[in-house]
């Protein structure tokens, strides 16, 4: 048997390493220049990790309404970005474009709340912390049926602590003078109490029917009801305070139609989307249901310096 013929296969020829390659690999095997690599990464490192830790350029986080079990409105924080007006004058509700991530329903950033005593003892830092920008605090209330003058034990501590947490400030008196001279009686009570605090809000006037059918007011006549308010609009007026008349539709029909032209109007209207008041508003009060951080219990919810519905306030129901 033939041995078989083993051919040997032919070697490639060795490539020639380039010039530039052998300088190239000879200067980063120098130790200097491992070293000055590696302080370069680490300095880039460094910038990153303080960039990164830097403090957000971002406004405060801005509110927004989500709504849930059934009519109850619950404050969420959402980290928007919107110009903030100067004034009271000037504040204007701003329209919030939705993203995927946002709650049920949104709100730009003017919405305020209402207190008395019945909210009880308030953490306000927790509230401004949640997205309210304004308040009423109620300094105090006639009853309805005894007509004695009653100063709200909270005022103080919540006109201060609100104010402290950097929430504006208005305030607010339940009314139930049954005359001129208790509605003037009622005014020198308010001022007397706020002692020349200013206030970032108006002073309003809050004369509603009592839930008692013995309520004093509640047979009044419109006629009254429009000199009742006048006469105190006009006293706080007077004292360098912005009256402000508060109430539902059947509250502001009792008004005649000079006085309701003659001041603002915080109107209060409930479970709707759109409002229907009887005259322009700057203040809508549009659930005593509303959940807020730093209040036990349901609290009024408001929107501010807007006539439309929600959708134009800035509320956006997702489907």
């Amino acid at each position: 048997m033939r041995a078989p013929i083993i051919r040997e296969r032919p070697r490639a020829p060795k490539k020639k390493r380039s010039t530039f390659g052998k300088k190239a690999l000879a200067f980063f095997n120098r130790p200097l220049v491992c070293v000055i690599g590696c302080a370069l990464l680490l300095c880039i490192l460094v910038a990153h990790l303080i960039i990164w830790n830097l403090p957000s350029t971002k406004e405060e986080p801005l509110p927004s309404v989500q709504v849930a079990q059934g009519n109850t409105f619950t404050l969420i924080p959402q980290g928007r970005e919107t110009a903030q007006p100067e004034s009271f004058a000037d504040e204007q509700v701003y329209v919030e474009t939705p993203t995927d991530e946002q709650p049920v329903a949104t709100l730009g950033p003017l919405i305020g709340i209402d207190v008395s005593e019945h909210q009880g003892l308030i953490d306000w830092k927790a509230v401004a912390d949640n997205g309210v920008r304004f308040a009423f605090v109620r300094v105090g209330a006639r009853g309805y049926t005894d007509g004695s003058l009653i100063l709200d034990p909270y005022f103080y501590f919540n006109i201060q602590e609100a104010r402290a947490a950097g929430i504006k400030v208005g305030a607010y008196f339940y009314s139930q003078a049954i005359n001129e001279s208790e509605a003037l009686e009622e005014a020198d009570f308010v001022l007397k109490y706020l002692d020349g605090i200013v206030l970032d809000y108006p002073l309003a006037y809050d004369l509603e029917t009592a839930p008692d059918e013995n309520g004093r007011v509640n047979k009044l006549s419109g006629g009254q009801w429009t000199r009742n308010a006048q006469a105190f609009c006009e006293r706080v007026e007077a004292a360098g305070y912005t009256p402000l008349l508060y109430g539902n539709r059947g509250d502001l029909l009792h008004y005649n139609s000079t006085l309701l032209n003659s001041y603002d109007v915080w109107f209060a209207q409930y479970d709707v989307l759109a409002p229907s008041a009887p005259v322009d508003f700057t203040i809508w009060q549009f659930t005593s249901r509303g959940n807020v951080a730093g209040i036990d219990g349901f609290v009024d919810l408001n929107i501010q310096s807007f006539n439309g519905d929600l959708a134009s306030a800035g509320v956006v129901f997702h489907e």
